[in-house]
């Protein structure tokens, strides 16, 4: 049972080894992405114009392989994606809560057992080493998974209520302005007193802001909290238009 214990303080130790230059490593990425947000954000604004997609097209251009427009796209999508994950560490950084609870949270269980258990039968010590492996844990599930939950409680800071609603009506604004954006690229209706063709135009709307969204979401720019219900509203709002359609078609 002291090997078990000494084993069990010797992986905590080695997980806090690995996991504290790596939050090191993260921060000064995360600075060093952080500089260079403006350089790639007037990029991308560059790329919504002709002029500057050729210019792009002719950077990409190597080794006598002209660059398509697929390779544009591709190099649109992970600049978009690299501006999200900037954006996600400047929100959300990594400290020494997040890395405490990394360290912490690394419990042994059924693999450790597993691995001991795989031994050869020839192995010196086998049962030994197998009950080792099955104390430490034990020791892990009870000693770590048992003071997770207070010790999240006790270092996780005190939230601030009207940063969060102010974030929260950022993301929100945000998200409306990408469907308003997607919305208004759905043509109009010719007749606006044809009710069906209002009907289908409105689907058409919803279902252009749900590809929008399904992307957005995929790409890691919004909230994936506020992301999900502004989704499910637009399956609530679907749903009411599909059955006032069926409603009126039965009526007539």
């Amino acid at each position: 049972m002291l090997i078990a214990a000494g084993a069990l303080a010797l992986t905590v130790l080695v997980r806090a080894a690995y996991v504290a230059p790596l939050l090191g490593v993260l921060a000064v990425r995360a600075r060093q992405n952080a500089s260079m947000q403006g350089r790639i954000q007037d990029m991308q604004e560059r790329m919504t114009t002709p002029e500057g997609k050729q210019e792009t097209l002719q950077r990409m251009s190597h080794r006598g392989r002209p660059a398509s427009q697929k390779d544009l796209d591709r190099f649109a999508l992970r600049m978009t994606r690299f501006l999200a994950t900037i954006e996600y560490f400047l929100r959300e950084p990594l400290g020494w809560r997040e890395g405490l609870t990394v360290v912490w949270a690394g419990m042994r269980g059924a693999v450790t057992v597993a691995a001991a258990q795989s031994l050869p039968e020839d192995t010196p010590q086998r049962s030994m080493l197998v009950l080792i492996a099955f104390a430490v844990a034990v020791m892990s599930l009870l000693v770590q998974g048992g003071t997770i939950g207070p010790l999240l409680r006790r270092i996780t800071p005190e939230p601030d209520p009207e940063a969060a609603a102010a974030r929260s009506r950022a993301e929100r604004d945000r998200i409306f302005e990408l469907m308003r954006v997607s919305a208004s690229a759905v043509p109009e209706p010719p007749d606006p007193n044809d009710f069906d063709a209002n009907r289908r135009h409105r689907l058409e709307v919803l279902d252009a802001q749900r590809t929008a969204l399904l992307d957005a979401r995929d790409n890691g720019t919004f909230d994936a909290d506020v992301l999900e219900l502004a989704l499910a509203n637009l399956d609530a709002s679907q749903i009411d238009i599909e059955m006032r359609g069926q409603f009126l078609v039965s009526r007539s």
